[in-house]
This record gives C-alpha cells, structure tokens and sequence, in this order.
C-alpha cells in the first residue's frame, strides 16, 4: 500500500487484481472437492500416492498466499 500526501487530503492507493484472487480461490476449492475424493478412496497405495501429491499441492498454495499476505505487511 503506498500513501501519497498531498494539501488536499491523504490517498492510499492499493493494487488490486481479482482474476488473481479468483483464481486462488478456484485452486482452494478444487482442492477441497479432491481431498474429499481421496478420503472415500479404499485404504491402499494409490491413495497414500494421490495424498502426498495433494498434500504438496495444498503446502505449495499455502505458502504462496502466506508469501503474498507477508509482501502485503511489509509495505
């Protein structure tokens, strides 16, 4: 966020794209209609597989918002 000063008032301008914000959220939805997939899968290899490729897909969503959120206070 940058604040711009000014005689007449104080703006804060803020960058702001919500195909990006839609698009996490598709991921984020996606990713729980899946987990919900492999939970009612039977208890055997392919599903300790399709879990851990899940699982780092979610950490990688994780950690790409948690990267923004922290770029955000820092500015």
């Amino acid at each position: 966020m940058q604040t711009i000063d000014s005689k007449v008032s104080n703006v804060s301008v803020v960058a702001f794209n919500p195909a990006v914000k839609q698009s996490r959220e598709k991921q984020a939805l996606q990713l729980i209609v899946e987990y919900k997939g492999i939970r009612e899968m039977a208890d055997n290899m392919a599903k300790v597989n399709a879990l851990q490729q899940w699982q780092q897909r979610a950490l990688a969503l994780a950690s790409e918002l948690s990267d923004q959120q922290q770029s955000k206070q820092g500015t």
